[in-house]
Formats: C-alpha cells, sequence, structure tokens
C-alpha cells in the first residue's frame, strides 16, 4: 500500500502548486494552438509530462489527431510514467497518434510496457546522429572521465571515486550541469559530454544517466556505479560490454588488472543513418 507515499503529490495535483502550473499550462497551450491556425502537425519530445498530455488533449480538441511523441533519448525499463500497460487506449485523449521510437531498445522497453505494434514507428535519433565515427581498437592507457550525477548521494561516490583513482590514472570529473555548488576537486572539466568525450578511452557514469549511451555509442569502455542493493537502472542493461559495480574497490581492481574488454560494435544503439530514411517514410503521410 503505497498511499502514503503518494499523498503529497495527490494533494498537489489537486489543490495545491501542481494543479496551478498545470491549470497555466492548459490555457497558454489552448491559446497558442488558436492563434496559430496554419499548424497541421505536431511533434514533440515524449517523457509523458503533465504538460504533454494538456497539448495533446488540447491539440486533438481543436486540431485533429496529427501528433505524435517523439523519444529523444533513451526509454528506461523502469520508468513506470512511460507505461500505461495495455489499457492506454482508454486514454487516448490525452496520448499522441503514434510514439515515434529512436532504437530497438526504446521499441522493445515501449512494447514490454503494453503498446501495441501499430502504435509505434521508427525513427533516427536525431540528438545522436554521427556519434559513431568508426571501429578501433581502444588503447587501454588513454584517460579515464567521470561523469557526475544529479543524485547527490551517487555523486559523492563518484567524486570518492575520482579523488582515488586520480592517484593511480588520469582522470578528468564532468560535474553534472544540474549541480551548481562548488566541487572541490582540482581536475574538473566543463563543457558538452558530446564535444570532450574524444578525449577520453574509459567512461564512467552513475547507472541512470544516458551519458553512458552516449559513451557506448563513442566506442568507449563503459563504466557505470550503482548504490549497493539498488537495482540495476541503466539503459545499457544486457550489454556484455559494459561493466557495472556498486563496489568503488571491485572497480578500481578491474581497471588496474585492465579486465575490460571491447570487441566491434557492429549494432549501433539508436536509429543514426544520416540519411534519414525512417523520417522520410513517416513525412510522407502527410
Amino acid at each position: 500500500d503505497f498511499k502514503k507515499l503518494l499523498f503529497k503529490d495527490f494533494i498537489d495535483s489537486l489543490i495545491e502548486k501542481d494543479i496551478i502550473k498545470n491549470l497555466m499550462y492548459h490555457e497558454i497551450i489552448k491559446k497558442y494552438i488558436r492563434k496559430n491556425t496554419s499548424l497541421t502537425v505536431a511533434i514533440y519530445p515524449l517523457e509523458n509530462q503533465p504538460w504533454e498530455n494538456i497539448l495533446v488533449y488540447n491539440w486533438k480538441k481543436l486540431k485533429n489527431k496529427n501528433i505524435y511523441g517523439m523519444i529523444h533519448t533513451t526509454v528506461r525499463y523502469w520508468d513506470l510514467k512511460m507505461y500505461y500497460g495495455k489499457n492506454y487506449k482508454k486514454i487516448e485523449n490525452i496520448l499522441p497518434k503514434k510514439i515515434l521510437s529512436n532504437s530497438p531498445i526504446s521499441t522493445n522497453n515501449l512494447r514490454q510496457g503494453g503498446y501495441e505494434k501499430t502504435f509505434l514507428m521508427n525513427v533516427e535519433a536525431l540528438r545522436y546522429l554521427g556519434l559513431r565515427k568508426e571501429n578501433k581498437i581502444i588503447n587501454p592507457e588513454n584517460r579515464i572521465l567521470i561523469c557526475g550525477d544529479f543524485n547527490k548521494k551517487i555523486n559523492n561516490k563518484l567524486l570518492d571515486l575520482n579523488s582515488r583513482l586520480s592517484k593511480i590514472r588520469e582522470v578528468d570529473f564532468l560535474p553534472h550541469p544540474t549541480i551548481s555548488e562548488e566541487i572541490s576537486t582540482g581536475n574538473v572539466v566543463n563543457g558538452k559530454l558530446i564535444d570532450l568525450i574524444k578525449k577520453y578511452t574509459i567512461v564512467i557514469t552513475s547507472s541512470m544517466s544516458s551519458s553512458a549511451v552516449d559513451a557506448y555509442e563513442n566506442l568507449k569502455i563503459v563504466y557505470q556505479l550503482t548504490e549497493e542493493g539498488a537495482l540495476n537502472f541503466t539503459a545499457l542493461r544486457g550489454f556484455e560490454d559494459v561493466f557495472v559495480f556498486d563496489n568503488i574497490e571491485e572497480l578500481i581492481l578491474s581497471i588496474k588488472n585492465k579486465e575490460y574488454h571491447i570487441g566491434l560494435r557492429k549494432e549501433n544503439y539508436f536509429y543514426d543513418d544520416s540519411r534519414l530514411d525512417k523520417w522520410n517514410d513517416f513525412f510522407k503521410y502527410f
């Protein structure tokens, strides 16, 4: 019985801050749709947030059914807000006409979550186009990048790992963009991961971070750190050449002993054909 855990959020959604915020979204979105009469098709980044449901509801009511939710990052198997089970058809007034899936993994997770095959369309992952340039053998002596996390507890574990690894290897630490406080370590780097990642061979993230997928697609050796006893939240679950640890000592020992191995990754995580054939097939509907 999870009533006690959900009670505050439930009240917020009925009479407190969330209902005020969502009423504001409703009026703004409704006004925008009415004003822009030339719009005939809508595509939005799908995360199943309340504002998205409001957008879909108003679009279908004021326009038509041509509104599509686009997966813009990974679909996490454990993220329950993404799924409604097989009952999703009963709430079609707040769901898009179709979900545009950016990878075989996303499609599989969405299917496992109850969506029928006809509700999904495959398109290229625009955010990740061109990540994978070439397959090559990686030099294990290159630098290590540790990506900070929004979760303070796991971020502190990553900072501890950073401090200890720095004594034996060349390591840089990339803070999570949501962590604003000063990080007292001398090897901090700043910038976009996609620009920085080329300098490194090993990338270490939390198990929840989608940065691991960026690293994987860039042919890096990927380590992921999780909390002891926690579920494996990684989007790379089941990938044999990705290493998940809940013990810092074991992770360091694995790197020291060079236990990692990477083969030629023939299959891309995402649909990333630069010709955009899948997107072109989608736009043939209009």
